[in-house]
């Protein structure tokens, strides 16, 4: 599953030039059986504030072994365990994953999600 975004916007101020985000990645699947999977999923990010609050780029790659209802792309439920690492420019440093991260351009996160929609 393939993802492009592309979003420009203006704060109303005048003297405030537009804040951009572009931001794309994919997330293919391997299925083994038919309830268990392996998803990657890598993506970049680039962002700029025309106040100079932020500019920079993030990039990450997750790589999430997953329990799910079927073998297809959308099927739910889904139960996964993620490993994800990102890293990001000196120009995001404080503004990406809160606390644990501060002081650092790059991070290594992992966990568990479900997810299901009706």
């Amino acid at each position: 599953m393939p993802i492009f975004i592309y979003q420009r916007t203006r704060d109303g101020n005048p003297v405030h030039g537009w804040d951009q985000w572009v931001s794309f990645g994919g997330r293919p699947e391997v299925f083994f059986t038919k309830y268990l999977s392996l998803a990657f999923e890598g993506g970049f990010d680039h962002t700029h504030s025309s106040t100079g609050q932020f500019d920079g780029w993030l990039r990450k790659f997750t790589i999430a072994p997953q329990i799910g209802a079927g073998r297809q792309f959308f099927s739910r439920p889904v139960l996964r365990a993620f490993l994800t690492y990102a890293n990001w420019s000196d120009g995001l440093r404080g503004l990406v994953g809160g606390i644990p991260f501060q002081n650092r351009t790059d991070g290594l996160t992992y966990g568990v999600q479900a997810e299901t929609w009706w």
